[in-house]
């Protein structure tokens, strides 16, 4: 686990990009380990990059998650 890294911590962020379907209990089932370290197979992550790559712009676009999650805020875009 990263310490940087914690769901359960920013429950109302992680439903603005995850979904608001989200239960409370399902957060605090997230694990804490960002996107480091991958083992991915480069046909998925083809398929992977381009939903990672705009849901961390969401996230850098968004004052409340980009001050809150800083410079992991790719991790969480993960």
């Amino acid at each position: 686990p990263f310490f940087y890294i914690n769901p359960k911590a920013f429950p109302k962020l992680i439903r603005r990009f995850a979904g608001e379907h989200l239960t409370d209990d399902e957060i605090e089932q997230m694990d804490p380990i960002g996107s480091s370290p991958v083992f991915i197979h480069k046909d998925d992550l083809r398929k992977v990059a381009p939903i990672w790559h705009d849901v961390t712009l969401k996230i850098k676009q968004d004052p409340e998650a980009d001050k809150e999650w800083g410079w992991v805020l790719e991790m969480y875009g993960y």
